[in-house]
């Protein structure tokens, strides 16, 4: 038997229709309120939208337009464990060349420099945390902070 969640919801009312003598246009099922959205549900918002911008729904169109993503493939590149500035250098140079070399695009190139930004953020608070950790060890000591 069937969940009843995954059924449409039957609303009495006709099947939207998009102003062109065109075949009705499919209904996106409801779900209660609270429910999460997966990504089944946006695979079936995004056919419902395709098939109303294929029918000259102009607005469907755009959202469509907006959220379509082309497939891209994994990239796989050999980095060096980012631990500081050197190491980090040395790994934007490795993006660097491997977008030059066409082995990847340069929007994987900026994802990868993103990634990095971000490891190099989490490398720089640890450094600041430990130099903190470091002053108060200090102050801690008997007649310590004092000149």
């Amino acid at each position: 038997m069937s969940d009843p969640k995954d059924t449409p919801k039957d609303t009495g009312a006709a099947p939207q229709e998009t102003g062109r003598d065109t075949a009705p246009i499919e209904t996106v099922r409801v779900k209660p309120a609270g429910e999460p959205v997966d990504a089944a549900d946006m695979a079936e918002i995004g056919r419902v939208m395709v098939a109303k911008a294929k029918n000259g729904d102009t607005r469907a169109a755009e959202v469509a337009r907006k959220t379509w993503r082309w497939p891209q493939q994994a990239v796989r590149i050999d980095l060096p464990p980012v631990t500081g500035a050197a190491s980090l250098a040395e790994a934007h140079a490795a993006v660097i060349a491997t977008a030059a070399a066409g082995e990847m695009t340069t929007r994987q190139a900026l994802d990868f420099s993103t990634m990095l930004e971000y490891r190099r953020r989490a490398v720089e608070t640890f450094e600041i945390e430990r130099k903190v950790e470091e002053l108060y060890a200090e102050r801690r000591k008997p007649g310590g902070g004092k000149p």
